[in-house]
């Protein structure tokens, strides 16, 4: 999953979801940023049974008002990992080693079960149908970033 995304000044006290596709205790994923106003961001992945998730923090926070591109990467669920403008920063992963279930549920761009909106702008979102490699994804940053006035 990869995104660019214009975070406001203004968060609220739980994730801002730019992607969300799960179903409770079952599986699915979200890319996520900004949980209590902090701007880090997150990708988890859910697959249900007991641990039930992997997930990976950034240790940076993004500039409130400033473009930036984001990314988490799941190779099988397992070797999770989160970027910012290309680069890897994994500061917290905590890994289950355990395949991603499928999920029925529908993809909700920018909202968690139309009660936490994102707050900020997002363009050009990108699912993929499998892990992209770090190189991979600093080769679509190193292309768009001229999009958004990043150098």
């Amino acid at each position: 999953i990869m995104c660019w995304i214009k975070p406001d000044a203004t968060q609220s006290s739980s994730w801002n979801y730019i992607l969300h596709k799960f179903e409770a205790s079952v599986s699915g994923y979200w890319l996520a940023e900004g949980y209590n106003g902090n701007h880090h961001v997150q990708i988890q992945v859910h697959h249900g049974g007991s641990p039930a998730y992997s997930r990976s923090y950034t240790s940076a926070a993004l500039t409130p008002g400033v473009w930036a591109h984001v990314a988490g990467a799941a190779e099988n669920g397992v070797d999770v990992k989160t970027f910012i403008n290309g680069v890897e920063d994994s500061n917290e992963n905590t890994l289950y080693a355990d395949l991603v279930a499928p999920t029925g549920r529908t993809a909700q761009i920018g909202y968690r079960n139309s009660v936490q909106t994102y707050k900020g702008r997002m363009a050009l979102l990108k699912v993929y149908n499998r892990a992209l490699s770090a190189l991979e994804i600093q080769d679509i940053f190193d292309r768009e970033k001229h999009l958004f006035g990043v150098w």
